[in-house]
């Protein structure tokens, strides 16, 4: 019930108070169009941790803000999309070239009190 609450609220807040212009190029962008604009992450710093893109691009910064701030669903489902098929690649190569299959892939906690005060978690909208 609550979430249906929600739902509507925001709906109508999207009518009233359309979002920015940069925000509707964001989520006119397909997948494919997301990678293109986006900085490669230049060097990798860890051997084991493993990045998408390069978090000072602006493109990155402002998709984060929006998917951790405003819980921009149409940026969760791009970031969700590229997720998958990043992690399916990097597991498929581990499998095939070395003796690795457990994987362990491990979401950040969100505190109850956090979760309250924006009604969403992040790491959620990417599943």
């Amino acid at each position: 019930m609550k979430s249906l609450f929600f739902h509507i609220i925001y709906s109508i807040s999207s009518i009233v108070f359309p979002s920015s212009p940069e925000t509707q190029e964001l989520e006119s962008l397909s997948t494919e169009d997301f990678v293109l604009k986006a900085s490669p992450l230049s060097t990798e710093p860890y051997a084991n941790i493993k990045s998408l893109f390069n978090y000072h691009d602006p493109l990155i910064q402002k998709s984060l803000w929006e998917l951790k701030y405003q819980g921009n669903k149409k940026i969760a489902q791009t970031f969700g999309k590229l997720l998958y098929e990043t992690l399916l690649d990097e597991l498929s190569d581990t499998l095939l070239f070395s003796n690795f299959d457990k994987p362990i892939l491990i979401p950040l906690p969100l505190s109850k009190e956090r979760r309250k005060e924006r009604g969403w978690n992040q790491s959620e909208m990417l599943i």
